[in-house]
C-alpha cells in the first residue's frame, strides 16, 4: 500500500501492539516499513515522504486517547522516522515524522518521533503522557501513592515517577514492563546521569540520596546530604549530584568520582531551596528558593554564592539551555525567568 504524504488509512488487523518495527529506504526517497504483531498477520507499508514543518506529524490519522504505542523505527541517516501504534478499537495505524535527523546506524529515539511529556498527577497516583504538540492525552498509567517527581531516561525513554507516600520509584517501561523500587522515605526529586545507567533520587525524609542502577532496578548505595533534599540534578559529566535542601536552607554536592562517595554542603544560600541545575559548563550551580522568591548563583567549584536574583512568586524548576551554555530558565507562578549567568 502507498499512502503519500504519510497519510494512513485504518486497517483493522488482530488486537494488540506490534511487537516490532523496521524502515529502510528505498529509491524516490520512500520509507518501507515492516512490523510484526503479537499475532498474524504482519504488515508491510510504504510512505512516501512529503514535506511538512519540523517537529510535526505529517499524518491524517492522530493518536486518540485510548491509544498504545506499538513501535518506532527510522531510515538510518535519514531524517524520516516511522511510527506504528494500536487505537484502543483495535485499528493499526502509522504515519511518518519528518525534520528529526536520526544517526547513522541508529533507530530514532521514542521522544524524537513522539513528542511528550509525563505529568505526575499527585492526587490521582497516576502518570499522564502529553502529546505536546497537540496537548491531547496518549496515555494514562498507575503508578505509586502521591507521584511527585519525574524523569524520562536518556536512552531507552522509559519514565521513571518517585512516589511521595509509597517510598519508592515506578518505572513505565513499554519494553521491560513496570518496576516499582523502594527507596527512602518521602522522595522526591529525580535525574539519571549522562550515561543513563544510574539513578538519583533525593529522600526527604531521612535525608539522603538513593543510588539506582538502572540495569537492575536494584538501589546500588545510599549517600547521606543535607536535611530535606527536594531538587536533585548531575553534572560534571555525570560526576557529581546537587541537591537542593529544603528543610535545611542549603546545597549538597555529591563527589561521585571517589570511593566511597564524598558529600559537601554549603552555608545558607536561600530560604527553601527547591529547584538545581548546574550549568553546561560545570562551573555554575544555579538554585531557586521557594519562599525567597530569588534565583541563586553558586560556583559550582568553592559552593560559595555568586550572585541572589530576585524572580517570581515561588519559584521551583530550574532548566539550562543546552545550546546555550549561559542561559537558564527559572519557572515560578504564572511566568518563566530567563537569566543570563554570563552577566
Amino acid at each position: 500500500v502507498t499512502e503519500s504524504g504519510g497519510t494512513a488509512t485504518a486497517v483493522t488487523l488482530a488486537t494488540g501492539p506490534p511487537t516490532s518495527v523496521a524502515v529502510a529506504r528505498t529509491s524516490g526517497d520512500d520509507s518501507v516499513v515492516v512490523y510484526t504483531q503479537a499475532t498474524a498477520p504482519t504488515g508491510v507499508r510504504v510512505f512516501t515522504r512529503a514535506p511538512c514543518a519540523s517537529g510535526q506529524w505529517d499524518s491524517g490519522a492522530p493518536l486518540d486517547s485510548g491509544a498504545n504505542f506499538g513501535a518506532v523505527g527510522a531510515a538510518a541517516g535519514g531524517n524520516t522516522a516511522v511510527g506504528v501504534w494500536v487505537q484502543a478499537n483495535g485499528d493499526v495505524r502509522a504515519a511518518v515524522f519528518a525534520g528529526t535527523p536520526v544517526p547513522a546506524g541508529g533507530l530514532c529515539p521514542v521522544a524524537a518521533c513522539f513528542p511528550a511529556a509525563a505529568i505526575p498527577n499527585f492526587g490521582n497516583d497516576n502518570v499522564t503522557l502529553l502529546d505536546t504538540a497537540g496537548g491531547t492525552t496518549l496515555a494514562t498509567a498507575p503508578v505509586g501513592s502521591a507521584p511527585y517527581g519525574v524523569a524520562v531516561h536518556p536512552g531507552n525513554d522509559s519514565v521513571w515517577v518517585t512516589n511521595r507516600e509509597s517510598n519508592s520509584v515506578s518505572v513505565i517501561d513499554r519494553e521491560a514492563g513496570p518496576h516499582t523500587i523502594a527507596v527512602g522515605g518521602r522522595p522526591q526529586g529525580i535525574a539519571f546521569d549522562p550515561a543513563g545507567t544510574r539513578a538519583f533520587v533525593a529522600n526527604y525524609d531521612p535525608d539522603t540520596v538513593s543510588i539506582i542502577d538502572t540495569g537492575t532496578f536494584a538501589v546500588v548505595s545510599t549517600v547521606n546530604v543535607g536535611a530535606g533534599p527536594t531538587g536533585i540534578a548531575v553534572g560534571g559529566g555525570g560526576t557529581r549530584v546537587w541537591t537542593a535542601n529544603y528543610a535545611a536552607n542549603t546545597v549538597s554536592q555529591i563527589d561521585l568520582s571517589t570511593t566511597p562517595p564524598t558529600v559537601r554542603t554549603s552555608r545558607l544560600v536561600t530560604f527553601r531551596p527547591l529547584g538545581i541545575a548546574e550549568s553546561p559548563d560545570g562551573t555554575t550551580v544555579v538554585v531557586s528558593g521557594f519562599k525567597s522568591s530569588r534565583a541563586v548563583l553558586l560556583d559550582a567549584q568553592s559552593l560559595r554564592v555568586l550572585k541572589r536574583l530576585r524572580v517570581g512568586r515561588a519559584p521551583t524548576g530550574v532548566a539550562f539551555n543546552p545550546a546555550a551554555v549561559t542561559q537558564a530558565f527559572v519557572a515560578h507562578r504564572r511566568a518563566v525567568s530567563v537569566i543570563d549567568i554570563g552577566t
